[in-house]
């Protein structure tokens, strides 16, 4: 509404007779896509169900489908593609001139950073380099970001509570290294980035290593979930092949 205003046709069209505040709560509260089996279901009835569910989340996707369809394809064209077509141009003309000094972009090439675990401080708090498992269970208190789901909570009398969760080091990252392997150096694959400290975002600018850290899931956490929370036995076998 912000950008479109209110008098455009497909904001009509989505607010009716309602304020945005009322819509978006009529919409949160009315939903029945927060249930897993209405997912699954909805999920099973392939592209009919989706037609003709009465559901008002999926109603509203129904509504704005098209409009978002022709947005998305306007930007494509008119955006991605002039970047894509031009910026490799850009590309070729500052590598002729500046050669290898460049360095790499985010084009799936492969690229290392080098950094060691180790804690940091904090507020004048020690923050270790690594917590567990059973750290992880200690602080729930059933309201986000702290809430567990119901299968870790039923599974926390078989797991192994002492089993390394996550681990911070001083590897250089940014968005997009989401994912990437942590591998130690015997060449063992030892966790997942998943994040960074808040400390870790000027690095964007300037590397420093007193405060920021590249956050970790321990290879040993999932190895012990899948285990013992998913019985994920098949996926088990081949990442420990």
């Amino acid at each position: 509404m912000d950008e479109l205003g209110a008098d455009d046709s497909l904001v009509e069209q989505v607010l009716g007779q309602r304020m945005p505040q009322e819509l978006a709560e009529y919409l949160v509260k009315g939903t029945r896509l927060k249930d897993v089996e209405a997912r699954k279901k909805l999920a099973g009835g392939g592209l009919e169900a989706v037609k003709t569910c009465d559901d008002p989340m999926v109603a509203l996707a129904r509504q704005v489908d098209a409009a978002a369809r022709a947005i998305r394809q306007r930007y494509e064209d008119e955006v991605e593609g002039v970047e894509r077509s031009q910026g490799s141009l850009v590309a070729k003309m500052l590598f002729q001139v500046r050669g290898r000094t460049i360095a790499p972009e985010a084009t799936f090439t492969l690229r290392l950073s080098y950094g060691v675990v180790k804690g940091y401080e904090e507020a004048g708090k020690e923050i270790p380099w690594y917590t567990t498992l059973r750290g992880l269970y200690q602080r729930v208190t059933g309201q986000p970001p702290y809430s567990l789901p119901q299968r870790f909570r039923d599974k926390k009398g078989v797991l192994d509570l002492d089993t390394p969760f996550n681990f911070v080091s001083t590897a250089d990252i940014i968005g997009g290294n989401s994912g990437s392997p942590v591998i130690n150096t015997k060449g063992e694959v030892v966790g997942l980035i998943f994040d960074g400290n808040l400390a870790m975002l000027p690095n964007r600018f300037l590397y420093r290593d007193t405060q920021a850290r590249a956050i970790a899931v321990h290879s040993e956490a999932i190895l012990e979930a899948l285990r013992k929370v998913y019985a994920a036995d098949a996926l088990l076998k081949e990442l420990q092949r």
